[in-house]
């Protein structure tokens, strides 16, 4: 087995020492244009009817002091007062779906009224079919945000080497 070896580990270590670690507000910097994308794709792949999940898709810069360099892409819950379902209602059943609402018994046809009160007769009222946005959204800019992210730091650390004669 071979063994792997590094060259000149402490002045590497040292120099790392005098660039200093990468500030939040850097990393802030590289992190929501990154997280503005994935909020597009989000956005693009949701079901739209009144526009209103679409809307509470979001970029939230975490202030939490435990995660300083966090930057979240979600669904914001906050009420927004309008229609008759919660956001975290609607992101739930778009994402996931539901399930049949009813199902007859015995094969005997189901009679209610629908919404503009006409009488219906079915054997099944259907549910709502998945449409995922947030894995898919994922799933299609993972590689790219990694890139990205990786390639914004990487010329962070190379400014901050320059800055110190590094290298």
């Amino acid at each position: 087995m071979k063994k792997a070896e590094i060259k000149n580990l402490a002045k590497m270590v040292d120099n790392l020492k005098k660039m200093g670690a990468i500030k939040d507000a850097e990393t802030k910097k590289v992190l929501v244009p990154h997280a503005e994308i994935l909020k597009s794709t989000m956005q693009s792949l949701v079901r739209v009817d009144s526009g209103r999940l679409r809307n509470a898709i979001k970029v939230f810069r975490e202030d939490d002091p435990n995660y300083k360099k966090t930057v979240v892409v979600g669904v914001d819950l906050t009420p927004d007062g309008k229609g008759t379902m919660t956001i975290a209602a609607l992101a739930n059943i778009n994402e996931y779906g539901t399930t049949p609402v009813r199902k007859s018994k015995k094969g005997k046809l189901l009679r209610f009224q629908d919404e503009s009160g006409q009488w219906v007769s079915a054997y099944e009222v259907m549910g709502i079919p998945a449409k995922p946005f947030i894995r898919p959204a994922i799933d299609m800019t993972r590689d790219r945000l990694s890139k990205g992210i990786t390639d914004d730091l990487i010329k962070i650390i190379n400014t901050k080497a320059k800055k110190y004669n590094l290298k």
